[in-house]
């Protein structure tokens, strides 16, 4: 699997798909796994607004709902970078396929190959890595005192951080 170097990340990660696009201005995109009913409206707004905007997001599109996010922005034309939490998938849903066949979908993972399974510390260590290279941060939600609040904690004061709800 051919690796990457990425800007604001220590080390290489292994990618697959159109490699330039992550030179695009990102958003990372994340959800608690836990949200209120009334942050689901604002965000698939959001995220419509976003595939109108063209906006590069960078998630790891892993929940229920970031699935409905990582759906309605497949309908857009605009790059995305989709981040695992383990191993990169060797198989993919045919939209997905679609994206990377179109050159604008990039998958990576700061995993070696031999991580099969997704685990707390692992989406942990993905988040990280978003918030790491991402220019923008939105949340849809962030549970009090959980895994996610806790790591926009160490975000760099100078990231823009836009809460969808609270």
């Amino acid at each position: 699997m051919p690796t990457l170097t990425v800007p604001g990340w220590h080390n290489p990660v292994a990618a697959l798909g159109n490699a330039a696009v992550i030179d695009c201005a990102k958003t990372a995109f994340l959800c608690s796994r836990n949200y209120p009913a009334g942050a689901v409206l604002r965000i698939y707004d959001w995220a419509r607004a976003a595939r109108g905007r063209g906006e590069c997001v960078i998630s790891g599109f892993h929940s229920a709902l970031e699935r409905d996010v990582l759906e309605i922005l497949l309908g857009g034309e605009q790059p995305l970078i989709l981040a695992a939490a383990r191993a990169l998938p060797k198989r993919h849903a045919p939209a997905v396929r679609r994206a990377l066949r179109d050159g604008r979908l990039l998958m990576v993972s700061p995993f070696p190959a031999s991580a099969a399974r997704i685990t707390a510390a692992t989406a942990r260590r993905r988040n990280e890595f978003m918030l790491a290279v991402a220019a923008r941060i939105v949340v849809g939600y962030a549970q009090p005192g959980g895994g996610l609040a806790r790591a926009l904690g160490g975000v760099d004061a100078g990231k823009e951080v836009l809460h969808l709800a609270d």
